[in-house]
């Protein structure tokens, strides 16, 4: 069975919109008051806020298909292939996947925590098939 190609938004605004919008004021105070000071602070204010609220406030596109997954957002612009990716641990809002140890790094294990809390059951069907083919496929060799 080939993957199909699953690409979907989470926005966590859209979601949850009374803390959007205390984030979304909270940035807008936060830049005002700096911008008051000097407008050079009111950009680095700017700057601040949207990295530290933008995963609240702003939406991540998240695809998965038979060569790997991406996800794309404010904070995140990553792109991984199966063979990178040793496992995954559903949660209430989604999936972490944990990276394979490679190399020099064998000591950190890197993680991605995916939120699809509708397609939830979809994803880990994807992820533990690919995760098992490529187990498959490396025994085979």
């Amino acid at each position: 069975m080939e993957t199909e190609e699953i690409i979907f938004w989470d926005w966590p605004a859209k979601r949850q919109p009374f803390k959007a919008i205390v984030s979304a004021l909270t940035v807008l105070f936060g830049i005002g008051v700096a911008a008051a000071v000097h407008w050079l602070l009111g950009v680095a204010a700017t700057m601040l806020m949207l990295s530290a609220l933008g995963e609240v406030l702003l939406p991540t596109r998240y695809r998965f298909d038979s060569g790997g997954f991406s996800m794309h957002g404010l904070h995140v612009g990553t792109s991984k292939t199966w063979d990178q990716i040793q496992s995954c641990k559903p949660f209430d809002d989604g999936v972490v996947l944990f990276g394979k140890k490679t190399g020099l790094r064998s000591f950190r294990r890197y993680k991605w925590s995916i939120r699809c809390r509708k397609q939830r059951e979809t994803v880990v069907d994807i992820i533990e098939s690919r995760i098992a083919r490529d187990k498959k496929d490396g025994a085979d060799r």
